[in-house]
């Protein structure tokens, strides 16, 4: 596994922004709370407490095989946690929340409504191989 310096992830953030990238909420988060990959894809609007600032970590996606996704809780009871975010994380995710919500608008009655934070552009499940294809585009 490689882990990032410093400069590579303000490099990461600052690339994200610039291009607009859709999951700048999503790549803040991993590198600011160190949320695993299925934990944010799994993660729903309701887990966010706006006024506290925090994130309740409940369930991740889960390729199942043979096909498919699922929703499960994390592997170990330690997994079920608050995460507490700052104030410039806490401003990315409501931008994010807004660019979902006019992205719902756009896809209209076609948009089906997991109520994830990080869903596909028609609000299902966003597959973890399709997100690793994004990342690796914007790296």
């Amino acid at each position: 596994m490689k882990i990032y310096d410093e400069s590579q992830v303000q490099k990461l953030i600052i690339t994200a922004q610039a291009k607009e990238d859709r999951f700048l909420a999503l790549y803040q988060l991993a590198v600011t709370t160190g949320m695993r990959q299925g934990e944010l894809l799994g993660l729903k609007w309701q887990d966010i407490d706006w006024e506290r600032r925090s994130i309740h970590v409940q369930r991740q996606l889960k390729r199942i095989p043979g096909g498919g996704l699922d929703f499960d809780p994390p592997k170990t009871k330690a997994g079920i946690r608050k995460i507490i975010f700052g104030i410039d994380t806490a401003k990315i995710l409501k931008n994010h929340q807004h660019r979902q919500f006019a992205e719902m608008l756009t896809v209209g009655e076609n948009w089906e409504d997991f109520e994830l934070v990080f869903p596909s552009t028609v609000g299902t499940p966003m597959h973890p191989r399709n997100l690793l294809r994004r990342y690796k585009k914007l790296i």
